[in-house]
C-alpha cells in the first residue's frame, strides 16, 4: 500500500499553523481551509515547509487550531 503524502507549505507545521496575523493573512481563510483538509483521508502525511512532518490524524486530535 501506498502512502498519501502532501506538501502543505507553512499552512500547517506538527502542532500549529502558519502566521495568520501577518499583513499577507486572513484567519477566516485559515480556518476555511483547515475545514477543507480535514475531509482528506486522516492516514495522509503532511509535510510542512518547516519543522517535522506530521499526519493529519494526530492534528485532528492535537492541534488546538483544528478544534473549531
Amino acid at each position: 500500500m501506498q502512502s498519501l503524502i502532501m506538501f502543505v507549505g507553512d499552512f500547517i507545521f506538527k502542532g500549529n499553523v502558519g502566521r495568520w496575523d501577518l499583513a499577507t493573512g486572513y484567519l477566516p481563510d485559515l480556518i476555511d481551509s483547515i475545514e477543507k483538509i480535514k475531509k482528506y483521508d486522516k492516514d495522509i502525511f503532511l509535510y510542512p515547509g518547516h519543522g517535522s512532518e506530521t499526519k493529519l490524524s494526530n492534528e485532528i486530535k492535537n492541534n488546538e487550531f483544528f478544534r473549531g
